[in-house]
């Protein structure tokens, strides 16, 4: 029986050849939905990282379909609103990124993606997003910093945890002792580690060292 294409990128997936996906999506545009479909995946690590993947085929895609891809940031967004008639589990991770591989879109995009940090059940995704996609160009974030700083005291550890994230990346070295209040906290995260490509355990207190060493790199 041949391979269907979904099983074929669970396969890609799962080896995270990432480099074959990047070229089947420039190839077939349309492989951005079915990736998509597998950010919603009931195994975790895949999920997170067909994640990953819709970003760096979006980037992919970008290079010859630049609208495709702002069309798929829209889709987006629109399920994230309560209009749509669903709720867009991951759509801002997976937006923010998108942007990070598509930087011409941040700065068209990146404040829509900011009016989400309130808006439950996103916070975690929103703020997750503007940490990548801030990286690249913290220019459309930096009117989000006093609600990220706010942030960095939600109940909620994962919150906390990337909105410091988001902060370190901004570079605004004003922030420093705002990061610094949680360097004690221990709360437990489960975040995609996007350097090893793996989930992990991890606290609070250590992704605000990240943080700061971030904040610390982005200095002029």
């Amino acid at each position: 029986m041949p391979m269907t294409r979904r099983s074929e990128l669970r396969e890609l997936l799962a080896s995270r050849d990432l480099s074959a996906l990047a070229s089947m999506a420039r190839a077939t545009p349309i492989l951005l939905k079915d990736l998509l479909s597998l950010t919603y995946d009931a195994d975790d690590l895949l999920a997170w990282r067909a994640v990953e993947a819709v970003g760096i085929a979006a980037g992919a895609v970008a290079q010859s379909d630049l609208e495709r891809v702002r069309n798929l940031v829209r889709k987006l967004l629109w399920s994230m609103n309560d209009e749509s008639g669903g709720i867009g589990w991951r759509a801002p991770e997976t937006i923010g990124e998108i942007l990070a591989r598509t930087p011409v879109l941040i700065a068209e995009m990146g404040v829509l993606l900011a009016a989400f940090i309130r808006q439950p059940p996103f916070e975690r995704g929103a703020h997750l997003a503007i940490a990548r996609a801030a990286r690249i160009d913290p220019t459309p974030f930096a009117d989000a910093i006093p609600d990220l700083i706010a942030s960095l005291r939600d109940e909620d550890p994962h919150v906390r945890a990337y909105a410091a994230l988001a902060l370190g990346a901004l570079g605004d070295e004003t922030c420093r002792p705002a990061i610094e209040t949680l360097k004690a906290d221990t709360h437990d995260v489960e975040r995609y580690d996007f350097d090893t490509h793996r989930l992990e355990t991890t606290t609070v207190a250590r992704m605000a060292h990240e943080a700061l060493n971030l904040l610390q790199c982005r200095r002029p």
